[in-house]
């Protein structure tokens, strides 16, 4: 019997379409989008940053190079969140290069086109 995927669930803010329109404005807060999951993407408000949500932790990175934690009231105009539960785990040990890391995913990861949560942690080499 074939292995079978369990379910997750995404939850998109908008549409695409909607940005490249020129409406910025955000229309879900912080506090509402945690609502649907633990792990996010998103743009904040008129467009000031890119929004990452990690265990349930937002941070906003700014064009200035610059990571603040937004309050639960700001606000995005597009994203996508997903309540992230590991399936399993995988240990990438030894990989010097981008390369050998793109092929190391390749081998874990399934190819198909649906949508795929990773989380990843690390550790600077010594």
């Amino acid at each position: 019997m074939p292995h079978r995927k369990k379910d997750v669930k995404f939850t998109q803010v908008s549409l695409f379409s909607v940005l490249l329109s020129g409406r910025y404005g955000g229309i879900v807060t912080l506090a509402e989008l945690k609502k649907f999951g633990n792990m996010a993407i998103a743009t904040m408000d008129r467009l000031d940053g890119e929004m990452q949500m990690i265990d349930g932790i937002v941070y906003q990175a700014c064009a200035n190079g610059h990571v603040y934690l937004p309050e639960d009231d700001a606000t995005i105009p597009f994203g996508t969140v997903a309540a992230f539960r590991a399936e399993r785990q995988v240990r990438l040990a030894d990989v010097a290069s981008y390369e050998l890391f793109e092929e190391r995913l390749a081998e874990c990861c399934p190819e198909d086109s649906l949508p795929l949560a990773v989380h990843f942690t690390g550790a600077s080499p010594a």
